[in-house]
């Protein structure tokens, strides 16, 4: 092996290697190279000094310039994401990353049409990445295609690494409107923006007040990377009554297995099958939460303080809040979404699906920030009875 390279010597390197790669079609040879560049690239990730991982990190990510062609500027992407799961600065590459993803998802579709019909299968995300070089053999179009896709996953990948690491740079990411509707348009054509959309429609930091009806109690709760409201309801479950307040219930008790799920603090595949079976857990078709309360919007509090039930609300949506929705959906007064805690109407469960991680790295939770006095549990009741209120505008749907 060579010398090692300076850092800005070993990202031009790198980056050389790569117009190499596409130019000759992969040869050995220069796969060769590069793989002792990429091998040089990650001791410094792994062994070098904060200083050092820093140095090469930015030493790449000034090689992301907007003319460099999109395989060659993905795996650039990629290897700056390993920085930042290193420890690096992810402000400094994702700029130009997320710069770069809204043209690499329009071209989703028509890319994952023009592959299926290169390598002749429908379901190109069962195809292991190892087997693509087989694929990329049978021509140089089906090679170029192949590095064009697999292009949307390092992308992709760089940008989880380091959206999930900060809410701040998530909320950098949502402004950005040309992303997010590019990210909605190629979910279905490709799993990296399905992932990539459910962490930019997270709730970050933002307050709820939640009004038990049953216990009459109140808390202000701060959301924290909440995807859907299945999320939310199995994170407030766990916080609600993992909190002092909870200590004399005696009624139904969340899930600690699951709830460390929803938070990212377990990986699925760390879950033995014991765990799974003494959780309680496991249906008929898969694993499942189940609600403890009924989570209702406030326009389900009547007057006469009286909660509108699915019955009374016919042919109308009761005011539920309905799992599948986000809580961005919640209906707000004065600015502020409200919760409203009553006694189950009918029993009700949310897949695992809803709130398994997406990412180790992106953390979910409930924070109870404060415990309403009992003046400002009446007074939000009092507002919200005396609000005027129309019947759901979601169209009526059938229970199973």
């Amino acid at each position: 092996m060579a010398q090692p390279l300076i850092p800005h010597d070993l990202a031009i390197w790198f980056v050389s290697l790569l117009r190499q790669r596409t130019a000759t079609n992969d040869a050995e040879e220069v796969r060769e190279r590069f793989r002792e560049a990429y091998s040089q690239i990650e001791t410094i990730y792994r062994d070098g000094t904060p200083a050092e991982r820093e140095e090469i990190y930015e030493e790449l990510a000034e090689q992301l310039v907007p003319d460099l062609p999109t395989w060659e500027f993905s795996c650039v992407a990629n290897t700056c994401g390993m920085g930042v799961e290193a420890g690096t600065n992810a402000d400094v590459a994702l700029p130009a990353i997320l710069d770069r993803l809204p043209s690499v998802f329009t071209g989703a579709k028509l890319l994952h049409d023009q592959l299926k019909a290169q390598i002749g299968t429908p379901h190109l995300e069962m195809i292991p990445e190892d087997e693509w070089e087989v694929a990329a053999a049978k021509s140089t179009e089906a090679a170029q295609l192949i590095r064009e896709y697999l292009a949307i996953s390092f992308l992709s990948r760089a940008a989880m690494a380091m959206l999930c690491r900060d809410a701040r740079l998530r909320r950098f990411a949502r402004n950005q409107p040309e992303l997010t509707q590019a990210v909605v348009n190629a979910r279905e054509f490709n799993r990296y923006a399905f992932y990539l959309g459910e962490v930019l429609q997270c709730v970050d930091g933002e307050e709820l007040v939640v009004i038990d009806l049953v216990r009459n109690l109140g808390f202000r709760v701060r959301m924290h990377a909440v995807r859907n409201n299945c999320q939310l309801f199995t994170l407030l479950q766990d916080a609600l009554l993992n909190h002092p307040t909870a200590a004399n219930w005696d009624g139904p008790k969340p899930s600690p297995l699951l709830a460390s799920i929803a938070k990212s603090e377990r990986m699925i595949p760390s879950v033995t099958q014991e765990e799974w079976d003494a959780a309680g857990v496991v249906g008929e078709t898969g694993i499942y939460d189940t609600g403890i309360w009924q989570f209702y919007q406030w326009p389900a509090l009547q007057p006469d303080r009286a909660l509108e039930t699915w019955e009374a609300a016919a042919p109308y949506q009761p005011w539920w809040v309905w799992g599948e929705l986000h809580p961005a959906d919640i209906v707000e007064i004065d600015g502020m979404r409200i919760v409203l805690l009553g006694k189950p109407e009918m029993p009700r469960t949310w897949q695992m699906d809803f709130f398994a991680p997406v990412h180790p790295a992106l953390r979910s939770g409930i924070t109870v920030e404060a415990v309403l006095s009992k003046e400002s549990v009446e007074a939000w009741l009092k507002r919200i009875c005396t609000m005027p209120r129309e019947p759901n505008p979601l169209p009526p749907v059938e229970l199973t």
